[in-house]
């Protein structure tokens, strides 16, 4: 029988970021997903976002919650840290005629970061920092400096940098056996740092 587990997981894998174990087990993520519930304000900023791919959405007292299908990924049994991947579906952000659509979302518990690639590329990017609290809603993220200043070069937002943006809250099944070696991770990670990132984010709609 598989095993489902909840948020609390990734609460757990925080907490022990940066462990090591001697024998590093891992046991594959086989699937459900992640919802994020965005709080920042983005109509206020000019912006909307709609969903892509494998997600849905829907609006829980007037806040969106966005809803992405976990394709994979690895959980270490010994530290609790966990890679989940979200490949396939993703966020489109737009202003006017200009839109940018981030996606393949990775999360990357050990490194509390929230990874994805930009229209459609290869190369992953960081756009969101893992908070400690937690409630409800899932775990806090927080808007990375490379997303903040994308946004203002692109859509003349203010600086982001460290804004909370929302709440993750991954759901996950896992495998029946450990297996001794990761599950492959998409080619673009690592990531792409500084300020050369996501200067692809502008196009015009069609």
């Amino acid at each position: 029988m598989k095993n489902l587990i909840l948020r609390t997981a990734l609460g757990a894998a925080l907490l022990g970021a940066g462990a090591v174990a001697s024998v590093a087990a891992t046991v594959g993520i086989t699937g459900v997903e992640t919802s994020i519930t965005v709080t920042a304000p983005l109509g206020d900023l000019g912006l909307s976002a709609t969903n892509f791919g494998a997600s849905s959405v829907e609006i829980i007292d007037e806040t969106p919650v966005f809803s992405f299908a976990i394709t994979g990924g690895s959980v270490d049994l010994d530290s609790s840290a966990a890679m989940i991947a979200h490949n396939g579906s993703g966020l489109t952000l737009t202003a006017g005629d200009i839109s940018a659509s981030v996606g393949d979302f990775l999360i990357d518990t050990a490194a509390a970061l929230v990874s994805g690639t930009v229209n459609g590329g290869e190369t992953f990017v960081p756009l969101f920092n893992l908070g400690s609290a937690e409630d409800d809603r899932g775990i806090e993220i927080f808007a990375t400096e490379t997303l903040a200043s994308t946004l203002t070069a692109v859509f003349d937002a203010p600086d982001l940098s460290g804004a909370l943006f929302g709440f993750a809250s991954p759901e996950l099944e896992l495998a029946d056996t450990p297996d001794m070696a990761p599950i492959p991770l998409p080619a673009g990670f690592p990531l792409l740092a500084g300020g050369l990132v996501l200067l692809g984010l502008m196009r015009r709609k069609a």
